[in-house]
């Protein structure tokens, strides 16, 4: 299954919004030496998917979630309150604008064939606070399609020799 192309068009979506970069648990709990880019939008591909063969060479996979990780500063152990009520209203606003665009979000390829059906939002993990950051991971379910590389079928002629 081809999902970079999935994950291009999500990111050419979300990136006037924030740095977009692919997830890899840059962020997670027990990573050492890991340098943190705030904020930051991280689009987490399927791992596992079951994929549904069709004529043609055409696999869809449905069902799948990709999941959007918004990342940002909220320091959290400031004296100043201000600071980080500010910081925590930031990232919820951010957070609505990529709700906005992902909600229906239809990717196609260069042919105009759908490669990802309607982005549908099924779950949100709002809020989480790791040190000095604060984060939120939504989730969408989707169609995945991979059109792979058809066949072109030249029809056979012969000729009919007339007695």
């Amino acid at each position: 299954m081809k999902l970079f192309s999935v994950y291009k068009g999500i990111k050419e979506s979300l990136n006037d919004l924030s740095q977009v970069l692919y997830n890899i648990g840059q962020y997670e709990k027990g990573k050492d030496k890991t340098s943190y880019i705030v904020p930051v939008i991280y689009i987490e591909m399927p791992k596992n998917l079951k994929v549904d063969y069709f004529h043609r060479g055409i696999k869809v996979a449905k069902g799948a979630e990709i999941k959007i990780h918004y990342v940002s500063y909220a320091p959290y152990h400031s004296i100043d309150k201000t600071i980080q009520d500010s910081a925590v209203l930031a990232h919820e606003s951010k957070v609505s604008d990529i709700m906005a665009i992902m909600e229906g979000l239809e990717l196609k390829d260069d042919s105009g064939r759908v490669i990802a059906t309607a982005m549908i939002h099924s779950a949100s993990n709002m809020q989480n606070y790791r040190e000095t950051f604060v984060y939120s991971v939504l989730t969408y379910k989707c169609e995945i399609r991979d059109y792979g590389i058809e066949a072109v079928y030249e029809p056979l002629v012969v000729p009919i020799e007339v007695i």
